[in-house]
């Protein structure tokens, strides 16, 4: 699997460090459908966020699956049994060309983790606050394009695949989370070792409860024997829905 090339569990928090690199440039392409709905080591903590918390009294909407929760952001999202949900304090990231994550998310849940080698995974979700965005749509594209650009590509390397995103779509579930759909991909990556392979990001970005938006991204392969099902990704986004903090 191309996600992946450290995982690292620090005493006082889980740093789950992905970073498969093979350089990319961006391009359009217009076809993300709407998700309908559906019953390196790193620092502790998430950019400008408190760390993500799992389990407790928050039950799954989806029949037979397991929640997955950022406390901090009130925010849950139901994945499959055969998911690891890491446990709290847990955040994962991306290295930019300066050896420092240039995106980070907590809530992270894996989909088989340590798959072609160890610290590999075939996919990645997890939330994330954003502070920079100009409006949701911006939120849902650009976070888009950084998670397949960091998570799928060398920002240090000349060599390129093709990187391509959606615009904007909008974007609703059941559980009242409002807002845009994004998707970004990257193909034709250069194999760096047996793990490469391409990839996808897909995002939603909504209005947290501060106001300010809160993206979900769920990072997969997109070649290769194993990666995330477009119908898991569709139930995952339809999962997604605000919770209350015990304070």
């Amino acid at each position: 699997m191309a996600i992946g090339a450290a995982l690292a569990v620090i005493a006082t928090g889980v740093g789950v460090t992905l970073a498969l690199h093979s350089g990319g440039k961006k391009t359009t392409e217009s076809k993300r459908p709407v998700a309908s709905p559906s019953p390196s080591q790193t620092t502790n903590q998430p950019q400008g966020d408190t760390p993500n918390s799992s389990g407790g009294d928050v039950q799954p909407v989806v029949a037979g699956w397991q929640v997955v929760e950022h406390g901090s952001l009130n925010v849950a999202f139901d994945v499959p049994k055969d998911w690891t949900v890491e446990p709290a304090q847990a955040t994962v990231s991306f290295n930019g060309a300066d050896g420092f994550p240039a995106v980070m998310a907590g809530g992270v849940a894996e989909y088989k983790p340590n798959y072609c080698s160890k610290g590999n995974t075939v996919g990645v979700a997890g939330t994330r606050p954003v502070d920079d965005a100009k409006n949701l749509q911006d939120a849902a594209v650009t976070s888009a394009e950084d998670w397949v650009y960091y998570g799928f590509t060398d920002p240090t390397s000349k060599q390129h695949g093709t990187l391509k995103y959606t615009p904007a779509a909008p974007f609703s579930n059941q559980h009242g989370i409002t807002g845009y759909a994004a998707e970004a991909t990257a193909s034709d990556v250069p194999k760096a070792n047996q793990c490469t392979t391409d990839g996808a990001a897909y995002t939603v970005a909504w209005l947290g409860d501060d106001g300010k938006p809160v993206v979900a991204v769920i990072l997969t392969n997109t070649t290769g024997p194993e990666q995330v099902s477009p119908q898991t990704i569709t139930t995952v986004e339809g999962s997604l829905r605000r919770i209350h903090s015990a304070s």
